[in-house]
Parts: structure tokens; sequence; C-alpha cells
């Protein structure tokens, strides 16, 4: 009778340390991905450049900087899951995103409209305090407890400002933008280790749908000034460093 009670209870421990290591693995049902938790955050390497027009010599201002953003789900729209270890979800994302950057230019072309200078430094700051986008995302489950996922999120709605200052200038050599309806790809890969996870991704915004810009009048045209349309004045660019813990 001991025998066998030793027995049951051999196979009752071995059953539960077999759940406890193959549970996450075993299918999506059971399967708790990390990085599909609501919070991603991101430090990255930014890279902006500010287009000036034609008549202020059509130059670009090179600046580099650093970034920081915080991703979350706002709902999921469709999940397929094609295999226990396969699955395709479609969801909705918002973004918090802050960064600043700084670059010069030299050049004789401009200077009489900015300051007696030839080389034009600006500081410019970002904050986007709500973006809305959508991200299709494929995930497969390695086993014991990893995963990789793959997202390529495009962002649709805006609110937020870019706003560059001139060192050494005043607030008429200040220009600020808030792109409504930007047009960005945010490419990623994730690792998922199981109790933490981190990737990469791609920040790249070339041109924006829907704007407002605000510079000077003593500086640009009015064409140039308040709401713009297929607008690539301020053009960002990032490498990012995403986690989850």
């Amino acid at each position: 009778m001991s025998r066998l009670l030793r027995i049951i209870f051999i196979v009752i421990l071995t059953s539960s340390i077999s759940k406890t290591i193959l549970a996450q693995t075993s299918s999506f049902g059971n399967y708790d991905v990390y990085n599909a938790k609501p919070n991603y955050n991101s430090f990255g390497y930014l890279e902006t450049t500010i287009n000036m027009p034609d008549y202020l010599g059509k130059i670009q201002i090179q600046q580099k900087g650093i970034s920081y953003q915080k991703r979350y789900t706002i709902a999921d729209i469709a999940k397929i899951n094609f295999s226990n270890d396969f699955r395709f979800k479609f969801f909705m994302q918002g973004t918090f995103r802050v960064g600043f950057a700084m670059g010069s230019f030299t050049s004789d072309s401009i200077i009489k409209n900015f300051i007696n200078d030839k080389t034009l430094k600006y500081y410019t700051g970002i904050v986007d305090f709500f973006t809305y986008g959508i991200v299709p995302e494929f995930t497969f489950v390695l086993g014991h407890g990893y995963a990789i996922t793959g997202q390529l999120g495009i962002d649709l709605v805006n609110i937020g400002a870019t706003f560059s200052a001139l060192d050494k200038g005043t607030i008429d050599n200040a220009i600020v933008q808030t792109n409504f309806f930007p047009v960005v790809f945010r490419p990623s890969i994730f690792i998922d280790f199981g109790n933490r996870g981190f990737g990469i991704g791609f920040y790249m915004n070339n041109s924006d749908i829907l704007d407002y810009f605000y510079g000077s009048r003593k500086t640009f045209k009015d064409k140039d000034i308040g709401v713009i349309s297929n607008s690539q004045i301020y053009q960002r660019y990032a490498v990012e460093l995403l986690f989850v813990f």
C-alpha cells in the first residue's frame, strides 16, 4: 500500500513539474506572451532633418539626438492562431514619445534671414502626447517560455509638436510643427525571454499628410505658414532599443 502511494505521489509530482515547465510552450491558449502586455518602452538614437524652402537656400539641417517612447495596446482587432506555436495578431496601439536633437549648418545664402553668423545651429524638441496607430504582428513560440515577434506599426493620427529654436537667436527664429496625420512606419523585432524581453525597432517619418507649421513671417512666406499638406519640413528617423521588464 505504501509503495502504491509513493508511485502515485511520484506521478503527481512529475506531472506538476512537467506542466510548470511546458505549459507556456504547449499552445497560445496557455502561453502568456510577455511582449503582448500593454506597455513597451524604448530608448532610441534619433536623427532629424529640417528642410528649408527654396527661397531660404533649400538647405537641410541635419540633427542627431535621443528619443524615448512608451507604447501601449488600445484594443485587439483580430487574432488568428495558425498553429500551437504561430500566431497573427492585429491591434490598435497608442504611443507617447519625446525626443531631443541638435545640429548645425554653415551657409552664406540665408544668413540675412536669421542672424549675423555663418553657422546655423538649431535645437529641436519633440513631444507626441498621443499617437494612434495600427499594428500587424506575428509571434512564433520557440519553446521553454521563449518567443520571437515581428511587427510593422503604422501611425495614423498624432497629437503633439516639434519645436526648433536657433542658438543665439530670438523667438522670430523659432519654428513649430504639429503633424496631425503623419506617415510613419515602425518595423520591429522582439524576443520574449519569459519574464522579460528585448528587441530592436525603427521609426521612419519621411513626410506628413497634414500638419500645421508656424514660423516668423519675417523669414517664411505666407504659403508655408499654417495648415500644410504633403509636408516634408521635418523628417525623423530613429533606431530604438525596445524592452519590457
